[in-house]
């Protein structure tokens, strides 16, 4: 079987959570106004109303392109989401297993900065969980001069432990250089 048209747009990151739902992660709309999109399934591939009321989460975080394109689900349920708030801006967002935002993480549920170009450049590509509850993101830095990894504290703010700034980036050669993905050893 398969399930499709509860998100219209483009599904990028699919997750179970326990118990068989299944969680994607994707965005809605035509760039560059497009919004960041999350929905939960129930096993037998129904839509569970339980998440945000409907099965559906979809939300303008910012201005611009809001996009998920990673999702890992912690042991304690929540969903973590890697992607870009407004126009190009590296992004991780934090819910609660209910579908609703987890004020308790970063900024509101949103860690995110603006690199160093005019209203930022930054795509948060991928997400690997610790087993110490930290979160690991990759993506591109720079519009894509740069691969960045980021190691997130589990309130969402930068671990400092991690090359002394919580970030490290990467150049090679001035040429168009992403981290689209990671794995932990």
């Amino acid at each position: 079987g398969k399930v499709f048209g509860s998100i219209a747009g483009t599904i990028n990151a699919v997750a179970l959570q326990e118990g068989g739902k299944i969680v994607v992660a994707g965005v809605r709309g035509i760039f560059p106004d497009t919004d960041f999109t999350l929905a939960r399934y129930n096993p037998d591939g129904t839509l569970d109303n339980s998440f945000d009321g409907n099965g559906t989460l979809t939300t303008a975080i910012g201005t611009g392109a809001d996009t998920a394109y990673a999702l890992a689900i912690q042991s304690d349920g929540k969903i973590v989401v890697a992607g870009i708030r407004g126009t190009y801006n590296f992004a991780v967002f934090r819910f609660l297993e209910n579908g609703s935002i987890d004020s308790s993480f970063a900024d509101n549920g949103i860690f995110t900065f603006d690199p160093f170009w005019f209203n930022g450049s930054g795509f948060a590509e991928s997400i690997a969980l610790q087993s110490d509850g930290k979160i690991v993101v990759c993506g591109e830095y720079d519009f894509n001069t740069a691969a960045i990894v980021v190691r997130l504290n589990t309130n969402g703010t930068l671990d400092s432990s991690f090359n002394g700034t919580g970030k490290l980036t990467r150049e090679y050669n001035g040429c168009n250089t992403s981290a689209n993905s990671l794995a932990l050893q």
